[in-house]
């Protein structure tokens, strides 16, 4: 016997069907074809109820990403493409050949898949065993796992210590446990330490509250005069640290960088030190260079 969904489900599904109709209909990679990216959200949600298996996507420049339940970040690439579409958009324009990308907390390698693409080194540091394996496994089915450097270990301000890392049922919001628990301990390296004598164009800082940390355990890399922007995910979750992302950003005001604001549809790239600092951050110690890498891309 069949029971009807209790008004309050009906709800639920209304209400959740809707915010994804209002993230499509506003996302800049699928507001002009609206109903066909709709169409393909459906589908792979109903092909996962069907057969729940991992399976390839397609991704930019004739890549592909291993996709299905547990990797969002794979999921949303087929969903949108460039789903963190300025930070996206950024790498894909500002990078040039030879340029070094290091992804911080990398997951499963989407941004390091959109650097290689475009020729650029790579260094991919992921901390969750899991994470890192379909890391390596999306690079190699691209042929780039040759050229890049993987490092499976968590990043912090010292290196003489273990972290505990959080595993969720999600890969991209693993992180490190602010208390002890059912974790897993992960050797933990200083960005310094890694680069060396190593000059990033950009790096990415990803890591679910704990970019403090990394950035305290590059202060070498952050001194450096060579141009370097910095995209940081900053949502608040640094309080689970007892860290502040308003700190940070004081702090990287201090040693000379600048809160970009960038608008890639009309050009717009200018410092916006007042803020708001939330969400997908984009730092640069030097406008004027990124500025002219934008100028100067070509599709």
């Amino acid at each position: 016997m069949s029971y009807p969904l209790h008004p309050s489900s009906l709800l639920k599904i209304f209400r959740s069907g809707l915010s994804t109709f209002r993230l499509f209909a506003s996302h800049p990679s699928t507001k002009h074809s609206l109903v066909s990216s709709l169409r393909r959200y459906v589908f792979w949600h109903f092909s996962l109820l069907l057969c729940p298996c991992k399976r390839l996507v397609p991704f930019i420049a004739d890549t592909s990403l291993i996709a299905g339940r547990g990797l969002s970040s794979a999921n949303s690439c087929y969903y949108f493409g460039f789903y963190e579409y300025e930070w996206m958009t950024f790498v894909s324009q500002v990078l040039r050949s030879g340029d070094l990308f290091v992804d911080c907390g990398a997951n499963i390698g989407v941004y390091t898949i959109i650097a290689q693409a475009l020729s650029a080194n790579t260094i991919s540091i992921e901390p969750s065993p899991i994470a890192y394996s379909f890391l390596v496994k999306n690079l190699s089915l691209n042929n780039f796992l040759e050229n890049a450097i993987c490092i499976n270990k968590a990043l912090g301000d010292s290196s003489s210590t273990n972290l505990s890392f959080e595993s969720t049922s999600d890969l991209a919001t693993g992180h490190i446990a602010s208390a002890s628990g059912s974790c897993q301990s992960v050797d933990c390296e200083t960005l310094d330490s890694i680069l060396g004598d190593l000059h990033p164009t950009i790096i990415k800082v990803d890591v679910e509250g704990y970019e403090s940390f990394v950035l305290d355990g590059a202060s070498v890399c952050l001194s450096s005069k060579q141009p370097l922007a910095l995209l940081l995910e900053l949502r608040n979750h640094s309080a689970r640290y007892n860290r502040s992302d308003s700190s940070l950003h004081l702090t990287l005001i201090h040693k000379g960088f600048s809160l970009i604001r960038y608008c890639p549809d009309n050009g717009i790239f200018s410092a916006n030190n007042e803020g708001p600092i939330y969400g997908d951050c984009i730092y640069v110690n030097d406008i004027e260079f990124f500025r002219d890498r934008l100028l100067s891309f070509t599709r």
